[in-house]
């Protein structure tokens, strides 16, 4: 018999990983190439002035989050998606 092994998405184990009800809102979300979309993310860092905590990095996907030094709690998820040809950036509020 052969085995079938399901592979849940790095994403979706991120998401179990908090126990918290985060409310998540769209900031910008656009096609690129995954190359000009990772040096998208360095240009978010550089606007931002905060170095950004990596989540996932393979040749694939790019996962960063930027949490705010203003003790509101909040972050901003930046993703990099090679085979969707997507940034999407992401406000997480507690």
């Amino acid at each position: 018999m052969r085995k079938i092994l399901a592979i849940i998405p790095a994403v979706f184990l991120v998401g179990f990983a908090t126990s918290t009800h985060a409310e998540v809102t769209l900031i910008e979300k656009s096609t690129m190439k995954f190359s000009k979309c990772r040096i998208q993310i360095d240009l978010v860092g550089l606007q931002l002035g905060i170095e950004p905590i990596t989540i996932i990095d393979t040749n694939s996907l790019k996962i960063v989050r930027f949490q705010t030094n203003d003790g509101s709690g909040d972050s901003i998820l930046a993703t990099c998606s090679k085979p969707d040809r997507t940034f999407v950036l992401q406000l997480s509020t507690e």
